[in-house]
């Protein structure tokens, strides 16, 4: 569980994005993103990530 600077309360998984004036502060459901933990691996999830921070070439992993 996290509280955001703004009172809202994230259950569960979330990510932290920075955000000007708060810093990594706030912090977003993973379902924001379209990541539903219990139907994606650690490796998809990670390509979302790679590919909502604009990674141009997405490595292969093993």
């Amino acid at each position: 569980m996290h509280k955001n600077p703004d009172g809202k309360i994230i259950k569960g998984e979330h990510i932290h994005i920075y955000k000007e004036g708060y810093g990594d502060k706030f912090a977003y459901p993973i379902t924001d993103f379209g990541i539903n933990r219990t139907n994606y691996t650690i490796k998809k999830m990670f390509t979302i990530l790679l590919k909502f921070c604009n990674f141009v070439e997405i490595p292969n992993f093993k």
